[in-house]
This record gives structure tokens, C-alpha cells and sequence, in this order.
């Protein structure tokens, strides 16, 4: 059996009841997830929200950071894969005739792509080749020599991480769901990056509206098998109010987006805007 079959798979039953991160009050909270396995832990908090336009339609940035923190000397215990998936949706309320649709139109970073490791590769091919026979061989000569070729190239190996939106709905072109798909580098086996920035600009058309967030990953556990899963707690969604206090953010980041995005349209934001609202580790490169 593969090492790639052998995983322990691990996901939390909606009803279970287990305590998860509680909205105690309508305001917006930071701290998305906390989980802990050993002396692993995988964090998420929501740095910031800045509401604007997109190309003059009612949006909103936000930023988000993901910690995936495992003890150095037990190599073992790092994350090589990971996933987030970040879902919005709205919940009809009684005063609302329609719920206007969601749409992400913007995330950052869309790809990450780590610094190259090479690895040289060799294959030996044994070749049979039939002795040829003239007129004078014994007719029951039935040798076949088999003749060994060489041969060997260079594989390339990067850490990577990949975005991806997309509709919860088949039927409609409208995307609501934003994904990271994240992978160490298999030479260096260094896992996936320690801290993680990223941010989404949705358009909102000023209704309120939820995210519901979930990060899987794996942790190899050795003899070829892999412990793989959701998160063990659930969490309530996050909740965004158009037009409400952002008191339990970090306003430290808030300060930052707003000298960053002050009498700015979303849809002029430049590369090095992105960098800065959400920093890509040094060793990393897009």
C-alpha cells in the first residue's frame, strides 16, 4: 500500500457539539479558528476590513492571516498540504424584499511559487536482444543477452500555493467561494509557509452577509501514513455588518489600509499595493 492511501482522515460531525470560536455579539470578530494538535496549531484571524468600491460598486477588502506553526525539531509533525476555503452567503432577513448576490472579484495572492530545488533522477532500462542466427548456428541456441541503458534528468521541486474562486452554484457564474490549495517542497520538506497573508474584495451591494471558513491540512505521521482533516471544533461564520464599528480588529492594520486605500477604487489596486496588504514571506516568490 502507497503512502499517498494511508491517511487518517479527520472531520468534525456538524452536530457533535463541540465549542468551537462563538459569535458572542453582532460585531465583527477577529479570531477565526484556533486549533491544536500536540504541539501543533493552526491559527486564523481576520486582520482587516475596508469598505469601498469596485469599480464603483459597493465592496469590500479584507484581510486574513493563517498560521501554521509545528515544532522544528520534529520534522514529522509539518504541514505538507493545506487548504483554505472561505465561503460567503447571506441568511434573508424579515425586513428584506431580495437578497442581492455576492460576488468575489478579486483575491490575493493568486499564485505563490517557491524558490527551485532540483533533483537529479536516474532510470536503468535492461533491454533484451535477440542473438541472430546464421546457417551454421545450432538451431536450438535460445540466448537472449540483454543489453542495460542509462539514463537521468533534472526534476524541478518549488513549494506552491495555488487560488482558486469559484460558485457554490453549477448553474450560475456567480463566485462566491475562495480557495488556497498550499504544498511544500518535497526536497526540502520544509512544509508550507509558517504564516500565510491573503486578502478578498467582495462585492456586497451594502447587505449584510457571512463567511464561513475552513482549513484542512496534513501532517505526516511516518511508516507512510498521514493524518488528514478539518478542523476538530466548528466555528460560527463571521459576521459582516455594512457600515458598523470594527473596534475588535487590529488597528494597527486598519490605520494601514486606510492611508493605503483612502479615495481609492479596489479595481486600481497595483502589485505592490497587494504586496503590502498582504506580505509574502522573503524566501517566497511570486
Amino acid at each position: 500500500m502507497s503512502s499517498e492511501t494511508r491517511t487518517v482522515q479527520v472531520e468534525i460531525e456538524p452536530d457533535s457539539g463541540e465549542l468551537g470560536i462563538r459569535n458572542k455579539d453582532p460585531e465583527l470578530r477577529s479570531n477565526i479558528l484556533a486549533q491544536r494538535l500536540g504541539e501543533c496549531k493552526v491559527g486564523g484571524t481576520l486582520r482587516g476590513v475596508r469598505y469601498g468600491t469596485y469599480r464603483g460598486l459597493s465592496a469590500v477588502l479584507m484581510l486574513f492571516r493563517f498560521t501554521f506553526h509545528s515544532p522544528l525539531s520534529r520534522k514529522l509533525w509539518r504541514y505538507t498540504e493545506a487548504k483554505i476555503e472561505i465561503t460567503f452567503f447571506r441568511e434573508k432577513k424579515a425586513h428584506e424584499a431580495e437578497l442581492k448576490p455576492l460576488r468575489i472579484v478579486s483575491m490575493f495572492p493568486y499564485t505563490v511559487n517557491g524558490n527551485v530545488s532540483q533533483e537529479r533522477r536516474q532510470w536503468t532500462f535492461e533491454l533484451s536482444v535477440p542473438v541472430g542466427l546464421g546457417p551454421l548456428s545450432p538451431v536450438d541456441v535460445k540466448v537472449n543477452p540483454k543489453v542495460s541503458r542509462a539514463t537521468d534528468s533534472t526534476v524541478e521541486h518549488r513549494m506552491q500555493i495555488q487560488g482558486l474562486i469559484y460558485s457554490s452554484d453549477p448553474n450560475t457564474d456567480l463566485c462566491d467561494i475562495a480557495m488556497w490549495d498550499m504544498c511544500e517542497n518535497e526536497v526540502q520538506e520544509a512544509g508550507v509557509p509558517h504564516d500565510f497573508f491573503c486578502g478578498i474584495v467582495v462585492l456586497h451591494g451594502t447587505q449584510d452577509f457571512q463567511a464561513d471558513v475552513k482549513v484542512r491540512f496534513t501532517i505526516p505521521l511516518g511508516g507512510g501514513l498521514r493524518l488528514s482533516g478539518w478542523p476538530w471544533t466548528k466555528n460560527d461564520p463571521l459576521l459582516f455588518h455594512y457600515g458598523t464599528s470594527l473596534s475588535k480588529l487590529d488597528q494597527g492594520v486598519l490605520q494601514q489600509m486606510e492611508e493605503l486605500l483612502l479615495g481609492k477604487d479596489f479595481a486600481e489596486l497595483t502589485e505592490a499595493d497587494y504586496r503590502q496588504l498582504a506580505p509574502l514571506p522573503t524566501e517566497y516568490q511570486v
